[in-house]
This record gives structure tokens, C-alpha cells and sequence, in this order.
């Protein structure tokens, strides 16, 4: 094939496809536009006339009727005009679409389409100003009567009850007044199909009734409580008091008559506020007033419990001071009887005395309680702790007794065991001297003699103290422990004396067994001198060891140590 042939065969598919899309373009168009009729004739059928001439029987005016007209003249024009002008667009869009200009059958199309949505939403517009028309002419007809019908039940119980209402009466009345007079306004708008004037006194209106209605759900309930609760309190409150104060009851700083004074101002304030109808405020001022008159309860309550806790207390501690004061005489009595073979070193005397002080301090303090009580002068509630204080102080009184009781009573037993310690003493030393003598030693060191004579010597006085007509117990006390631990000492160094001189014996008959060494000997007769000269046991035992030790070493050590056996033995 040629070429002229190929490009012949070209331009024809490239014709056929044209041809193709502006065919398959106009009927794309022609159904769009068919689909456009459609929803116009449906908007069309809409029976808007009907209810135009429903809204023209009704009797607008004011706003209201200007909002209608202007809907009605929306929807005429939209009859007259708007639809014959679509449908003509419609048969221009259809007839473009049978030419070559694509891009121009499409603009029109979618004006078209815009025509048309905007009649639909004009029609809407109209719809829905009708729609919002009957809605309010029913809603506002519907207030009218329920309004009506309020009215007359609320006229009827203020009428009917009108006791429950107390001082706020008139105000109700006058509140209810006003808003019948706006409640005629708004009926006669209603009537006359002025709505929107309508809608704002209803607004005020239905928001003025609620409040009214809340109102006068709340006041009786205030009125009750004003006008008969808290004046039976009152008079409750007051017998009570009166009761008290003949029973013999006192209150701190005239707490009541004030309190009672300052509720009943309370009170009339209260309902000044509440004839002005301020409920909020009165209910604030219920609150005080409620809190006024507990606190007045609370206070006979505490009074009461105090005055059973003093009357039982007074008669407890009543008992308690006898006791002690009885207590007391029998500690003097026994320091009395003791005084006569102890002296005393504690000032126990002058301690029962300072008791009694004490006692008779507190007898005034319950004289003067009971006093106050039968002069009617007397705050039970104060009472308590001063009670307490008493009770305080009578209980370190008894303790103190009880320590004095006891100190005083141990006494005998302690110069009883001081007697038994001193046999002990006796017999030890009489021990000590027979075991010194059964050793038949030449003689003691002066060191010890002196020692043993001393300890004998405290034990006499010991002796003589004890056996006293009249015995310093402290001091007596004190020398049976001084002359205990120095017979201990004698008895420590009456072992090592003892110790030393047996082992003496011992380490001289050991010496016997080195003669030949020339320092033994010579150790010997030291030992000796030391031994029968000067009585010096533990130097002769140092003298001989030494010697020993250097010819055997740890002689001296062994010796000693079997020297302790045998003794332990």
C-alpha cells in the first residue's frame, strides 16, 4: 500500500472516533438534560399552593407576615419565571448538543444544572419558612392554653392555700399579676399571627413562670419552717433553759439568753427576706439559724453530761480525800511510834505534813465546788477539769503515802537483817582469829595486826549501833556495808598470810635438798630472819624463791600451786 493509502485510512479512524465521541456526547447530554426535567417537574408538584393559601387564611401581621410574603413572592416568581426559563435553557442545552461545540454544550449543561439546584433550594427556602410557620402558629396556640390553664391552678392555690404562703402572699400576687398581663399580650399577638413578636414575650414569659412555680414549690416548706419549726424550738429551747437554771444550771457568759436573743432576731430578719422573696439569701440564713439552735442543744446536752460527771466525781473524790486523810493519820501515827527507836534522816515528818497541806488544799477546793453548786453559781462544764487537777493531786499524795508507808514500815525488817549481818560479822572474825592461831605462827606483820584491830574495832561500834535504843538506819546501813567489805578484805588478807607461811615451810624444807650451793644457805637464813624476825611471810617466800628458781626454774610456781590445792582441799 502506498503511502497516500496509509494516510487516506488514517484520517478515516481518526473521523470515525470524532464522530463516535461528539455521538456518544449528545447522549450523555440528552439523558443529563432528561434527568434535569425530572427533578423540575417533581419541584413542580410540590403542592406549595395549597399551603400558601393555608398560610394566606391565617392572620398574620407584624414580622410574621413580612416573612410570608416574602416566601409567597419567592415561590410566585419562581411559577411565573424560573420554571418556563429552566425548561427553555433545557431545549438549548439539547439543541447545541446536536452541533460540533462540545466545550459549549458543556458550559451550558452545568449552567443548567446550577439553574436548576437553585431553584430547588429556593423552594426548600420556602418549604421549610412554611414549615416553621404552622410549627410556631401550633406551638404558640398549644402555650396559649397550657399557659392559661397554669395560670388559673396557680391563681387557685394562692386562693385556696393561701396560708402556706405566709408573709410572701402579696409579692406572689403581684408577680402572678404581671405575668398575666404578658400572658394577654401574647395571647392577643397569637391570635393576631404576630409570631415573632410572639416567640419574645414567650421566652420571657415561660422563663418567669418556671421561677414563680419554683417559687412556690420552696416557700411553704420556708414559711413552715420560719413560722412554727423554729418557733417551737425556741419555745422548747427556752422552757428548757428556764428548767436548768431553776435545776441549778449556770451558763458560761449568759451563753443561752444571748444565743436565744440573737435566733429570734435571726429569725425576723429571715423573713424580711423572705417576703422579698430573696430565697436564696434565706435559705443561707436557715442554715445559721438551724446552726444557732444545735449549738443551744449541744450545749444543754454538755451541761447535763458534765453536771453527772461532777455530782459522781465530787462524791468519788469526796471518799478518795477521807481515805488519804485517814491514810495520813496513820502514817503520823506510825512515825510517832517508830521515833521512838529510829531516827530519821528522810524528813519524813515534814513530808506528812506537806501531805496534809496538800489534802486539805483539795477538801477547800471540793467545799468551794459544792458551795458553788448550791449557790447556783457554778459552770458544770468548767468543772470537769478543775475536778481532774484534784484528782491528779490526790493520786501523787497516795503514791507519796504508799512510799513513805512503805520506807517506814521496812524499817524494823532492815534493822532486823543488820542484827543477823552482825553475828555473821562476829562469828566470821572469831573464824579468822582461831585459824591465824591454829598456824602457830611467831607472830603477824603489824601491817595486819593493825588491819584485823581496826575491823574489830568497827565491829564494836557495829555492835553498839545496832543494838542502839534509837538506830539511824541510813547510817547503820551504811557501816554494815563498810564493815562487810573490810572483813571480806581481812579474810583476802588473812589467806595470803597464811598462803605465805605454809609456803614458806615448804620452800625451806625444798632448800634443805641444795645445801652445796652457797647462795641457798645464804637465802635460808634470810628467809629465816624474815620469817621469825619480822613476821614477813610473803618476803621470805620472795627471798627463798628466788634462789630456787635460779638453780630449778618454776620451783617456786609448782610449790605454790600445790600449796593452793592442799588448802582448797
Amino acid at each position: 500500500m502506498t503511502q497516500v493509502g496509509h494516510i487516506v485510512i488514517g484520517l478515516i479512524v481518526v473521523i470515525a472516533a470524532i464522530y463516535l465521541f461528539i455521538f456518544v456526547t449528545q447522549r450523555l447530554t440528552t439523558r443529563q438534560v432528561a434527568k434535569l426535567m425530572i427533578k423540575l417537574q417533581t419541584l413542580k408538584d410540590i403542592p406549595m399552593q395549597d399551603r400558601l393559601v393555608k398560610g394566606r387564611k391565617m392572620s398574620l401581621m407584624g414580622q410574621t407576615l413580612d416573612d410570608f410574603q416574602e416566601n409567597e413572592a419567592l415561590y410566585n416568581r419562581i411559577v411565573a419565571t424560573d420554571f418556563d426559563d429552566v425548561k427553555q435553557q433545557a431545549d438549548q442545552v439539547l439543541a447545541s448538543a446536536q452541533g460540533f461545540n462540545i466545550w459549549q454544550t458543556n458550559q451550558d449543561l452545568r449552567n443548567l444544572k446550577k439553574r436548576v439546584d437553585q431553584v430547588a433550594r429556593d423552594i426548600d427556602t420556602v418549604n421549610q419558612g412554611l414549615t416553621d410557620l404552622e410549627q410556631i402558629d401550633a406551638e404558640h396556640k398549644q402555650a396559649v392554653q397550657d399557659l392559661e390553664l397554669k395560670y388559673k391552678n396557680l391563681r387557685k392555690t394562692l386562693l385556696s392555700q393561701n396560708f402556706i404562703f405566709g408573709n410572701t402572699l402579696d409579692k406572689l400576687e403581684d408577680i402572678l399579676g404581671e405575668l398575666e398581663d404578658e400572658f394577654s399580650e401574647f395571647s392577643n399577638r397569637t391570635e393576631n399571627g404576630d409570631h415573632v413578636a410572639a416567640s419574645e414575650i414567650y421566652e420571657s414569659l415561660a422563663m418567669e413562670t418556671n421561677q414563680l412555680e419554683e417559687r412556690m414549690d420552696q416557700i411553704p416548706g420556708l414559711v413552715k419552717d420560719l413560722s412554727t419549726t423554729i418557733p417551737e424550738q425556741q419555745e422548747e429551747l427556752q422552757a428548757t433553759f428556764d428548767q436548768m437554771m431553776e435545776q441549778g444550771f449556770t451558763f458560761k457568759d449568759n451563753f443561752v439568753e444571748q444565743a436565744l436573743k440573737q435566733i429570734e432576731e435571726d429569725r425576723k430578719t429571715t423573713l424580711e427576706a423572705l417576703k422579698n422573696l430573696t430565697l436564696k439569701k434565706v435559705q443561707e440564713q436557715l442554715t445559721t439559724l438551724h446552726q444557732e439552735i444545735n449549738q443551744i442543744y449541744k450545749t444543754f446536752e454538755n451541761e447535763y453530761q458534765a453536771s453527772q460527771i461532777v455530782q459522781k466525781k465530787l462524791d468519788e473524790l469526796r471518799e478518795y480525800l477521807g481515805h488519804l486523810q485517814q491514810q495520813n493519820q496513820n502514817l503520823n501515827q506510825l512515825v510517832g511510834q517508830l521515833n521512838q527507836n529510829y531516827i530519821f534522816n528522810h524528813d519524813e515528818e515534814n513530808s506528812i505534813r506537806d501531805l496534809s497541806r496538800q489534802l486539805l488544799q483539795v477538801e477547800k477546793d471540793l467545799d468551794s465546788i459544792r458551795l458553788g453548786i448550791n449557790k447556783k453559781e457554778v459552770v458544770f462544764s468548767q468543772l470537769t477539769e478543775k475536778l481532774m487537777v484534784d484528782e491528779n493531786q490526790l493520786d501523787q499524795v497516795e503514791e507519796q503515802q504508799i512510799g513513805l508507808w512503805d520506807n517506814l514500815k521496812v524499817l524494823p525488817e532492815i534493822v532486823k537483817t543488820a542484827q543477823n549481818k552482825v553475828e555473821l560479822f562476829v562469828e566470821s572474825m572469831r573464824k579468822i582469829k582461831r585459824r591465824v592461831e591454829r598456824q602457830g605462827l611467831p607472830g603477824a606483820p603489824t601491817t595486819y595486826l593493825n588491819f584485823f584491830d581496826q575491823v574489830s574495832e568497827m565491829l564494836n561500834k557495829l555492835q553498839q549501833q545496832v543494838n542502839a535504843p534509837r538506830v539511824n538506819v541510813d547510817d547503820l546501813q551504811r557501816q554494815v556495808s563498810i564493815v562487810g567489805s573490810d572483813i571480806d578484805n581481812l579474810q583476802v588478807a588473812t589467806n595470803e598470810l597464811l598462803a605465805n607461811a605454809t609456803l614458806t615451810g615448804i620452800l625451806l624444807h625444798k632448800a634443805n635438798q641444795y645445801r652445796e650451793y652457797p647462795e641457798v644457805v645464804q637465802a635460808v637464813q634470810n628467809a629465816q630472819v624474815e620469817y621469825n624476825q619480822f613476821y614477813n611471810y610473803e618476803k621470805a617466800v620472795e627471798v627463798l624463791g628466788q634462789a630456787l628458781d635460779r638453780i630449778e626454774p618454776g620451783t617456786t610456781e609448782i610449790l605454790r600451786e600445790q600449796n593452793n590445792q592442799n588448802r582448797l582441799i
